[in-house]
């Protein structure tokens, strides 16, 4: 078994067509009934920055998140997310100065310096947990959680192997 990294939605499912890949881990991707899914469980975003940040000291203060500097996470190369797009719903703009295709990076870059990040929960809890410098705040703007998918090509749909490990990530998301 080999587990690889893949950034972009529309890779997942020619790694799943190809056969390259026999299984993925991403947010659903509307396919054709050639691919098949299987949701795993739900996630919220939380910001994190580091301890004493500004834009934070008045946890619902909107305006001051939205002229922070920010870092966004986009593994596709987006210019903008959903945080813009939500700011943007009232009338704000935030700056983003970087740009990552993952998170692993994140807290690091957000310990030294004045940036925000907004991550998933659960990673940016771990990540919190790990002292790596970084504390973690909800947001000051709603933000609808996203499911997260185990999806496969129905050709290997009853494959043994690949059952065992669908099973396998189920029961792990399951107690996520």
């Amino acid at each position: 078994m080999r587990v690889r990294g893949i950034f972009g939605k529309d890779e997942v499912v020619d790694l799943l067509d190809s056969g390259e890949a026999s299984l993925a881990l991403s947010v659903p991707v509307h396919a054709s009934a050639r691919i098949l899914t299987r949701p795993l469980l739900r996630e919220g975003f939380v910001c994190i920055a580091r301890p004493g940040h500004p834009a934070f000291a008045n946890e619902a203060d909107v305006a001051a998140f939205a002229a922070a500097p920010h870092l966004l996470v986009s593994p596709e190369g987006d210019r903008a997310g959903l945080v813009d797009r939500k700011l943007a719903a009232l009338g704000l703009a935030r700056r983003v100065v970087l740009s990552l295709p993952q998170f692993l990076v994140a807290p690091f870059v957000v310990a030294d310096t004045d940036l925000i990040a907004t991550l998933a929960a659960r990673v940016a809890r771990r990540f919190a947990a790990a002292n790596l410098g970084i504390v973690v705040h909800e947001p000051p703007v709603a933000l609808p959680d996203w499911p997260l998918a185990m999806m496969w090509h129905r050709r290997v749909n009853d494959h043994p192997a690949t059952v065992w490990l669908r099973d396998c990530i189920a029961g792990i998301a399951a107690s996520a």
